[in-house]
């Protein structure tokens, strides 16, 4: 491992070293030999009867290995503990000797270990009424829209002889022809609506197309986010902008969404009010449900407002320990064969952890918590969106407990989810102070 000398550690991280005695690991290793004893399995030997000597030999090395590293953690703990230090990210093991560990040999072992402290930095809040709560008005336009889209999706769906237009949905496969250069036989399935194509040209070349036409056509062309709406394996999304690829698109189906009927029924249904009768009182209401959007939306904005004057102010004030973040993140990932910019990987993330730094702050000066309740009902938010993400919308109750027991099990992703909570508090609290509504809703 490389060792970073004392004198060259930057600012807020802090050097702690551990020695492990025989004395303290001798008793663990000989359990653990005999526990190891009586399931080892070698040949001329029964289960249980093979000489201790054979099984330090076979499996003594590993299993003092893994002591060791376990209760250097445990006493690093200790000490962080009993120094009552505040440390961000786990330690860095920056030089030992313990992966030279010979169980025949009583030797003390070490391990230095480098720890980042949190960082030292004065909070600065909003003024009060410092963002704007600016809500957008609902239009007729807008109710109008709301009112087609409402009627196609009660509506239902025939099959096209050809592409006509508004309301058609367009099925099939796009792949590369071969006579591109370097061309695969993959295919990607698409599926698109009308309004997705990116140009009135894109729409007039698809107008009249059938089932079963092969047209040159590229995604780029299409659509303006061509992955959302064509499946091409994370992978091979690089495709997409090589030159010299001939795309081409294979039509499977043309369907089209023929809307319902306005009725009273429909009305009543829709809304869930059955005292609606009327397409203006079914309109009004739409009209309202609007409203509580662009309400919902304002405040998704102000909330954005919220957290870019944090990071703009915070980017100067918090000083992180970024050669040791750096180092942190490269030995969590060791293990994996991808070659990476650390550098610009620190860059990508260094604003999230700003955020943390000050939102534990904030919580700290606000004694702000999270319960194990929240923290719950976080995680299951989390899986249901997650498993949305995934496609996955009508998953059995089974198979969901079965996936809120496993993060729940997971103490990262408890972690997660308490700092997810906690900053939802601290951007209500700022929210509550800092943002003036306008005067009809405050």
């Amino acid at each position: 491992m490389h060792y970073i000398a004392e004198a060259d550690l930057e600012k807020g991280v802090l050097p702690l070293h551990v020695e492990i005695s025989p004395e303290e690991y001798q008793p663990e290793l000989e359990k653990e030999l005999r526990k190891t004893g009586r399931t080892l399995q070698i040949p001329g030997f029964r289960p249980g009867k093979v000489p201790r000597q054979l099984v330090l030999k076979q499996v003594g090395a590993e299993l003092l290995r893994k002591i060791l590293l376990n209760t250097s953690l445990q006493k690093l703990d200790a000490r962080i503990r009993e120094e009552k230090l505040s440390v961000i990210f786990e330690p860095i093991i920056s030089g030992t000797n313990y992966l030279d560990a010979k169980p025949d040999e009583e030797k003390t072992y070490f391990f230095d270990f480098q720890v980042a402290l949190f960082p030292d930095f004065e909070l600065k809040w909003p003024e009060k009424g410092q963002f704007q709560l600016t809500v957008e008005p609902v239009t007729d336009d807008q109710v109008e829209a709301a009112y087609k889209a409402r009627l196609y999706l009660a509506g239902h769906t025939v099959q096209m002889e050809s592409i006509e237009g508004e309301g058609d949905v367009v099925q099939g496969y796009f792949f590369v022809s071969e006579d591109s250069e370097g061309s695969q036989p993959q295919r990607f399935s698409t599926a698109f609506g009308w309004g997705a194509l990116r140009s009135e040209e894109s729409q007039n070349f698809l107008k009249g197309k059938k089932s079963g036409d092969r047209i040159p056509a590229h995604p780029n062309d299409f659509f303006e986010t061509p992955l959302e709406y064509v499946r091409i394996p994370q992978g091979m999304q690089e495709m997409l902008s090589q030159p010299g690829q001939n795309w081409v698109l294979e039509i499977s189906q043309i369907l089209r969404r023929v809307p319902a009927e306005p009725s009273a029924d429909f009305f009543k249904k829709e809304s869930g009010n059955d005292t609606l009768q009327t397409e203006e009182e079914f309109k009004e209401f739409l009209k309202q449900e609007l409203v509580k959007r662009h309400q919902e939306e304002a405040r998704y904005r102000a909330v954005q407002q919220i957290r870019d004057w944090l990071l703009n102010t915070y980017r100067e004030r918090v000083p992180l320990p970024e050669k040791f973040i750096i180092r942190w993140m490269k030995a969590r990932e060791e293990n994996t064969q991808e070659s990476k910019n650390w550098e610009e990987e620190f860059l990508k993330y260094k604003d999230n952890f700003i955020m943390e730094m000050v939102v534990e702050r904030m919580a700290e000066e606000l004694k702000i918590s999270a319960t194990s309740e929240e923290i719950q009902e976080d995680l299951d938010h989390y899986i249901l969106n997650k498993l949305q993400r995934w496609g996955l919308l009508n998953v059995d109750q089974a198979t969901f407990d079965q996936l809120r027991q496993k993060y729940r099990r997971d103490e990262k992703e408890l972690s997660r989810a308490r700092s997810r909570v906690i900053e939802r508090k601290i951007m209500h609290h700022i929210f509550q102070i800092a943002v003036e509504q306008p005067s009809e809703q405050a």
